[in-house]
């Protein structure tokens, strides 16, 4: 007699190419046959759901390492998801104070760390943009020590946060990027220059994220089409995060109309 079966279900398996109706078996908390026959300690009837490997959710500020983190167990599971990507919430002087909360989780965790030190530990007097403060030693630390956690960079980029700066954030994360060997993502609302110029910035496996934000310059060219220079960014690999929070969406840039447009 093994643990569990949940049948009915339609069972949404993209490494191993499936997607039907089928009954999967799950024996000490893993699952060991797609199948019916059996003896079972306890079934779940998933008529009418999908059936599939944990979700990721590739934009979140998990608690304890923002002042908005949420928790991170609480949010997840019951939306059936199992992994998350904490987006810069903490930086170099935050990140290890951190750590044995994030991993006591069941949530299996992956981080990108804030250029800022101070990451977004508070919601008002938090980031310093300007590269000349920049903790560099520690950040090039952290990553060497940690790099199965740590998966980039992270800088945001809104006129209101970097000021006159403008792209130079952007520029010097890349180049730290470049020397770590690891992707940046930038947070692009309310850009503190046209957008074709912060894309032409980012490299393939860099991320632009709340990509359909329209606050200042956005995605969209003078016609209310997809820009030419959005265009070239994802052809060359760079990733478009939606993001969409509560304030980094415009209804204008609808996710379909920029697939049928890119793909």
């Amino acid at each position: 007699m093994v643990d569990l079966i949940i049948r009915n279900g339609t069972v949404v398996d993209p490494a191993n190419k499936r997607d039907e109706k089928a009954d999967v078996v799950i024996d000490n908390g893993k699952i060991v046959d797609v199948a019916k026959d059996g003896r079972f300690r306890q079934t779940i009837d998933a008529s009418g759901c999908f059936v599939c490997p944990g979700l990721i959710d590739y934009h979140m500020h998990l608690s304890p390492l923002a002042e908005i983190g949420v928790g991170g167990e609480l949010a997840c599971f019951p939306s059936g998801v199992t992994s998350a990507v904490d987006c810069g919430s903490s930086g170099a002087a935050t990140y290890e104070g951190c750590r044995p909360a994030l991993f006591s989780s069941r949530l299996t965790s992956r981080a990108f760390l804030h250029v800022c030190s101070a990451g977004l530990a508070t919601g008002q007097y938090h980031e310093n943009p300007d590269p000349r403060h920049w903790d560099r030693k520690k950040i090039r630390r952290l990553f060497g020590e940690y790099p199965n956690e740590l998966i980039g960079l992270k800088v945001r980029l809104g006129k209101e946060i970097v000021g006159s700066l403008g792209l130079s954030p952007l520029e010097e994360a890349i180049k730290l990027g470049d020397e770590l060997g690891v992707p940046v993502m930038v947070h692009c609302s309310n850009p503190p220059s046209k957008m074709s110029d912060l894309l032409s910035l980012l490299r393939r496996g860099d991320t632009i994220t709340h990509a359909f934000q329209d606050q200042g310059d956005s995605i969209l060219d003078d016609r209310g089409r997809i820009s030419d220079a959005a265009n070239r960014a994802r052809n060359r690999g760079v990733i478009f995060d939606v993001a969409n929070a509560n304030i980094h969406f415009s209804s204008m840039i609808s996710v379909n109309n920029f697939r049928l447009q890119l793909n």
